[in-house]
């Protein structure tokens, strides 16, 4: 897979780019926080249809300076998951846990 680079400036910039990308329902996505190469970092799970698993998807490195996120980087790379020690999927119960 070619590299997908994009540049967002920005608060609204961003926010427009993520509400672009608001899932089709609630709890589409499963977000599990976690560390990678030191830096903070989100696993991704996504639903690939209601009341089923989720799915391993992808990892979101972030860049922080002065305390603020300065850079996201996305590896929409799933078998990255097993490299940091995270399941390739949630259970359907975890999934629907509240």
């Amino acid at each position: 897979m070619p590299p997908l680079p994009q540049w967002f400036a920005g608060r609204e910039d961003i926010r427009q780019f993520i509400v672009s990308l608001l899932p089709a329902w609630p709890a589409q996505f499963r977000l599990v926080p976690l560390r990678a190469n030191g830096s903070p970092a989100i696993a991704v799970y996504r639903q690939e249809a209601v009341g089923g698993a989720h799915e391993a998807h992808a990892i979101i490195s972030m860049g922080v300076r002065g305390g603020r996120i300065a850079q996201l980087i996305a590896f929409a790379m799933p078998d990255l998951f097993g490299l940091l020690g995270l399941p390739d999927q949630l259970s359907v119960a975890a999934s629907t846990a509240k």
